[in-house]
């Protein structure tokens, strides 16, 4: 059990000796990893760098595309990554679209697309990513086929170095 995540250990429970919960009544101590029982500790595209990145100036441009022999709209996403620090360094620069309001059961929030880059310190560089349609597809079940669709509609488009500090914004029209 010692291997299971942080929300399962908090749910079941596990004895530890390190002794930092104070213990069930039947003498079960969960390991209280984070102040917010049921989060996880890293959020996923966390991680930790000797230096320091900015994004800025995000511009999504939609653009005709085909998928199954349809019309639809792929997505040109550039920004402009900056290494603020002291030290060389290689930021990942992640792309995830948000749908408000669907009338598909979907993810709240998908990753998209992602670009590692390396930058040294103090140097800036124009980072662009391309979200084609079978990045935004999915199976529709309607269709005896399975067919892929993109449904349009208004979505928002996050960028950032984690899901949870996706902190750049636009608000794109897919048709």
């Amino acid at each position: 059990m010692s291997g299971a995540s942080p929300w399962l250990q908090y749910r079941v429970g596990k004895w530890v000796a390190n002794h930092r919960s104070t213990p069930d009544p039947d003498g079960r101590v969960y390991d209280a990893y984070n102040d917010e029982p049921g989060t996880p500790l890293f959020h996923f595209g966390h991680g930790l760098s000797y230096t320091s990145f900015a994004m800025s100036q995000l511009a999504v441009q939609p653009t005709a595309a085909t998928l199954n022999g349809h019309t639809s709209t792929s997505l040109q996403v550039e920004l402009v990554l900056t290494n603020t620090g002291t030290r060389a360094g290689a930021e990942v620069v992640q792309v995830y679209i948000v749908d408000p309001v669907s009338e598909y059961v979907r993810p709240w929030k998908r990753l998209l697309t992602f670009r590692r880059v390396h930058l040294d310190a103090g140097q800036s560089a124009r980072v662009s990513l391309l979200a084609t349609p079978e990045m935004l597809a999915f199976q529709d079940d309607s269709s005896a086929v399975g067919e892929w669709v993109v449904v349009p509609g208004e979505y928002q488009i996050r960028v950032g170095p984690s899901s949870i500090d996706d902190t750049l914004t636009a608000d794109v029209l897919i048709s």
